[in-house]
């Protein structure tokens, strides 16, 4: 019995440890997840006076992200990788809807 136990206890184990590696993966590109938190990390760093909300459709090429302003102004935004960085393609205000 102990050995049933110890092998569910393993099984089960390893099932978090892959769910929560493939937790910041989620878009698949050429056959391999994109590090969507690593993304959202790298344009963080680009942006003035503006927060990240949330992330739309992430690619290794390019990303869909939601920000807001200092005066509280939500914008869609699309972002392009240009050489080893992110460059702004496009910023859209968003109507609030609070």
């Amino acid at each position: 019995m102990h050995k049933l136990q110890a092998l569910f206890v393993s099984l089960f184990v390893s099932s978090l440890v892959a769910g929560a590696g493939c937790a910041a993966q989620t878009t698949q590109q050429h056959g391999r997840p994109v590090n969507v938190a690593l993304v959202r990390h790298e344009i963080q760093g680009n942006l003035d006076g503006r927060t990240i909300t949330a992330m739309g459709r992430t690619r290794d090429d390019s990303a869909i992200v939601y920000t807001r302003d200092a005066s509280g102004t939500r914008h869609e935004e699309t972002w392009g990788r240009e050489g080893r960085g992110w460059k702004l393609a496009n910023s859209s205000a968003i109507a609030s809807n609070e």
